[in-house]
């Protein structure tokens, strides 16, 4: 994308993909419709799934060889 917009700024193309993989990944873990799902426990509140991504994108950092 930045070689074929060299006028358009690094971060803000970071910034885009960074926010559409993270609403697809809010939409993708989406809780079912049925509060007693076991399978959506951990993710049922909108503050359980920001603590699900917290704990996902810390591990990747972690992991990270660059």
């Amino acid at each position: 994308m930045a070689q074929d917009n060299p006028d358009a700024d690094p971060w803000e193309i970071a910034d885009g993909l960074l926010s559409g993989a993270v609403h697809w990944w809010l939409y993708a873990n989406s809780p079912c419709s049925d509060p007693a799902c076991q399978d959506c426990e951990a993710i049922c509140t909108a503050e359980l799934r920001m603590k699900t991504l917290h704990d996902l994108v810390r591990d990747m950092a972690e992991t990270c060889e660059y």
